[in-house]
């Protein structure tokens, strides 16, 4: 059936996108003492919302090479950014601890 094929569509893209904001995490943990380092982030939750509001039903297209219009939950790619909130350190690192656990 179609919704359980969005389902899981769904839920795959989730978990992707939840692997990739952890990655995330553990670059910038693992980089917490390296001087000028840029704490980086992920709009899991925004790009999530961008998966799951897709139109349903894509457009028709008249020629393989056209785009696609909507409807493709893997379609979703998340922004990945440097805060521009984060305090600069006198060494140039932006990690923050606390916000990263």
């Amino acid at each position: 059936m179609k919704v359980f094929d969005r389902t899981v569509e769904a839920l795959a893209k989730t978990l992707d996108l939840r692997t990739q904001k952890q990655a995330i995490i553990s670059s910038n943990i693992a980089n917490a003492e390296t001087p000028g380092y840029q704490a980086q982030t992920i709009d899991f939750e925004d790009s999530l919302a961008r998966a799951l509001s897709l139109d349903e039903a894509p457009l028709d297209r008249t020629d393989a090479a056209h785009m696609t219009a909507g409807g493709e939950v893997n379609s979703v790619v998340a922004e990945i950014y440097n805060n521009p909130n984060n305090v600069v350190r006198e060494d140039g690192n932006t990690m923050n601890r606390d916000e990263e656990m």
